[in-house]
C-alpha cells in the first residue's frame, strides 16, 4: 500500500463507525484505488467524511462485506479475476447476503462489460460508467447519487428505523423460542444489512 493510502487509511479509523460513510472499493487496479483515494479525499456527504477501504479481489471483498456491519457504497469493477467477477460479487451482495441497501457503482475498463439496463434495475445499481469516462467531477457525483439512495432507503419504509432496531434489540435479550430469535435476527440483518 503507498504511503498516501496509508496515511488515508490511518487518518480514517480515527472516526467512529456511526460518524462516517463506509466505502468498499472492489478493483484489481492498484493505480485505481491510489487515484480513488486523491479524488475523494476530502469529499463528505451531509458532514460525514468517507472511510475506504480496499478489496483487490471478489474473495477478499465478499470477506469484508461478511465481516463488516454496514457497507454504505461498492465502488466495482466488472472484470477483475475472470469476467464475471464483478457480477458474482453484485448476486453475492444481493441474493446470498439478500442485501437491497448497499449502493452498488460500477466502473469499468471494458465499454462490452457494462451491466445491461435490465442487470441495473434487477440488482439496483446505482450506475455503471467505463472509468474513461469518469472524470473527478463526475465520479463525485456518482457519490452523491449512491449515498442520497442510501438515505432514501432508510427514509421510504415511514417507521423510526432506530426505534425499531432498538426494540428489537431490547426483544432479542428476553427468553424467545428459536423460530421467534431467527424471525427478529432476520429483521435485524434487514434493517442493518
Amino acid at each position: 500500500m503507498s504511503t498516501l493510502l496509508k496515511k488515508l487509511d490511518s487518518n480514517a479509523s480515527v472516526n467512529n463507525a456511526d460518524e462516517v460513510w463506509q466505502v468498499l472499493v472492489v478493483d484489481d487496479d492498484r493505480d485505481i484505488h491510489a487515484l480513488t483515494s486523491i479524488i475523494l479525499n476530502d469529499f463528505q456527504y451531509q458532514d460525514k467524511p468517507l472511510r475506504i477501504h480496499y478489496a483487490k479481489s471478489t474473495e477478499q471483498a465478499k470477506q469484508m462485506l461478511t465481516e463488516m456491519p454496514t457497507v454504505h457504497l461498492v465502488l466495482l469493477d466488472m472484470v477483475m479475476e475472470d469476467r464475471d467477477s464483478g457480477l458474482s460479487l453484485i448476486q453475492f451482495i444481493r441474493e446470498k447476503m439478500k442485501n437491497l441497501r448497499t449502493q452498488i457503482v460500477v466502473r469499468t475498463a471494458l465499454r462490452e462489460r457494462l451491466p445491461t439496463p435490465s442487470l441495473l434495475e434487477k440488482y439496483l445499481i446505482v450506475e455503471a460508467r467505463v472509468k474513461s469516462d469518469m472524470t473527478a467531477h463526475v465520479f463525485r457525483e456518482s457519490i452523491y447519487n449512491a449515498l442520497d439512495r442510501w438515505q432514501a432507503c432508510g427514509k421510504k419504509s415511514g417507521f423510526d428505523k432506530e426505534f425499531l432496531v432498538l426494540g428489537l434489540t431490547h426483544l432479542r435479550k428476553t427468553k424467545l423460542s428459536d423460530e421467534q430469535d431467527k424471525i427478529v435476527r432476520d429483521l435485524l440483518h434487514y434493517l442493518n444489512p
